[in-house]
């Protein structure tokens, strides 16, 4: 969701900005859909293949339903992440804006629902886990129909080949976006990261150090609800680059740069 939302949008949004008429960017569109299509497939595959033994590094075997609950999120990636760039790119928030609270509430809805279902009938942790969520992917389709809203409303279309030629080589796009795309996304991903970290490794250190197994599952469920607060601040401050990088990256391509530096001053001061 991070992906989706914050890290490859901003990505996207600066090769819209650095692109020079609307065949371009609709060229430089379909080639990172095309990238980012067959890498979420890749990850997809991987997390529903390997599930097992992901769950088993995790200290609990059980948590297999869940993980591939989880992978059906990166089949949305492709979509949302172009679409929103796009928009950023053009300098347009809404469309992101309006994606991101339809899907932020349905996610909540979803879970919020599957909690008191599954006190009702008492379900299992594991039952319940793989139906909450289960939420992100539910609330991506919802994103999508708002983005494809946006998408059929402005005539963007970035899935057919385009018929000029493309502004970039696969190669050195698939370069761009693990280099450049990749650090905005560990940036905006961090605290993400150090959670994923956290699943390998606290709940197994609690038990190594002598914890029962469900005290140790206990113990990390309370340490993970300090976790949001420090993403807040995370959040607030991707929100803010997000808007501003398209004017920057048009700035400097133009070589403007006392209208860089004041932008660039202006987002320090805001954040």
């Amino acid at each position: 969701m991070t992906f989706a939302l914050s890290g490859l949008p901003m990505f996207i949004s600066k090769l819209v900005a650095e692109s020079k008429n609307q065949a371009e960017k609709q060229a430089v569109l379909h080639q990172v859909f095309v990238l980012m299509l067959g890498f979420s497939l890749i990850v997809f595959f991987g997390l529903q293949g390997f599930a097992g033994p992901i769950a088993v590094a995790m200290g609990d075997g059980r948590l297999r339903p869940i993980i591939q609950a989880v992978s059906w999120m990166f089949l949305f990636s492709p979509f949302l992440s172009v679409s929103r760039g796009y928009f950023q790119g053009e300098y347009d928030m809404r469309p992101s804006a309006s994606s991101q609270l339809i899907e932020q509430t349905v996610r909540v809805a979803v879970i919020l629902t599957v909690a008191y279902w599954a006190m009702r009938h008492h379900w299992d942790v594991y039952r319940m886990g793989t139906w909450a969520m289960s939420s992100a992917a539910i609330a991506a389709v919802f994103a999508s129909a708002v983005m494809a809203w946006f998408v059929t409303r402005y005539q963007v279309s970035f899935w057919q080949r385009p018929v000029n030629r493309p502004a970039y080589r696969y190669g050195t796009l698939a370069k761009r976006l693990l280099i450049e795309g990749g650090t905005i996304s560990l940036f905006a991903s961090m605290m993400v990261l150090m959670q994923l970290v956290d699943s390998f490794t606290v709940k197994r250190g609690l038990v190594l150090h002598g914890f029962m197994d469900d005290q140790a599952k206990a113990l990390k469920g309370i340490y993970d609800r300090g976790q949001p607060l420090v993403q807040l601040g995370l959040v607030v401050a991707t929100s803010f680059a997000s808007s501003l990088l398209p004017s920057l990256t048009e700035a400097l391509s133009h070589n403007r740069q006392q209208q860089f530096r004041r932008l660039a001053k202006r987002m320090i001061r805001i954040s």
